[in-house]
């Protein structure tokens, strides 16, 4: 959390920002931090209990540590249908609060976007965000759960960063295959645990887009891509180390 805070620190400053937007915030570790150098925080999470958590941390480190900044707690659930909407309330909100419209400056205009483990579509809401709002000028996020992501081509045929080529081939990835996204790539040649749990995975999601009699990928066609994917990731570790 120290290295992210740290380059949320530096990207914020050199870009003139003073508001951050930490989504997903949990406990509030990270906007704690960012508050406490001196920015206005917005911490959003659709968990009450992760919001009155974080409240009550605040309440007792400010008591010995009070901050230089403003830290504002709001509990918001971002959903594909919903997470632009909410965006445009928490940009309202920020404006109410703001009082560079009484002077005239555009501080509030300005907004870096974070997120630390940012679970799941989560992500890809901040990455849009991003793109597309132009209130938006920074973005420092840590995805996480890429197995938490829609892969129904039906409902969500593009959502980032899951290839559209899968739609496309009316492939569809099992749980386990998206986990094996999740491994560690740096830590395959120090931690035996780490290399056990990849080849569970990888051999498991074969084994499951085995059983689906749906898929029109056959069976060795299936284990000749997974290969390919495993050599290419042993590559990788090779060029890494």
């Amino acid at each position: 959390m120290s290295n992210l805070a740290a380059m949320i620190i530096e990207c914020a400053r050199s870009q003139n920002i003073h508001t951050i937007i930490d989504i997903g915030a949990g406990q509030g570790y990270l906007s704690r931090v960012l508050a406490h150098y001196g920015f206005t925080v917005y911490a959003i999470d659709g968990n009450p209990k992760q919001t009155c958590g974080a409240q009550w941390h605040d309440s007792y480190i400010e008591t010995h540590l009070p901050f230089l900044g403003q830290l504002y707690h709001l509990q918001k659930e971002f959903t594909q249908n919903t997470f632009q909407s909410i965006f445009s309330e928490i940009l309202k909100e920020i404006s109410l609060k703001c009082s560079c419209s009484q002077n005239g400056c555009n501080q509030c205009q300005r907004i870096l976007l974070c997120g630390l483990h940012a679970c799941g579509p989560l992500s890809s809401f901040v990455c849009q965000l991003f793109v597309e709002n132009p209130y938006v000028s920074a973005l420092c996020v840590v995805p996480c759960c890429h197995h938490f992501l829609s892969r129904d081509c039906d409902i969500q045929p593009s959502m980032f960063p899951i290839s559209s080529m899968q739609c496309f081939h009316d492939f569809k990835m099992c749980n386990a295959a998206f986990m094996v996204a999740n491994q560690s790539p740096s830590s395959w040649k120090t931690r035996l645990d780490i290399q056990n749990n990849f080849s569970r995975h990888f051999h498991r999601a074969l084994l499951q887009v085995r059983r689906k009699k749906k898929n029109r990928i056959t069976y060795r066609k299936t284990l000749k891509v997974m290969k390919s994917l495993l050599l290419i990731l042993k590559i990788i570790v090779i060029l890494l180390f």
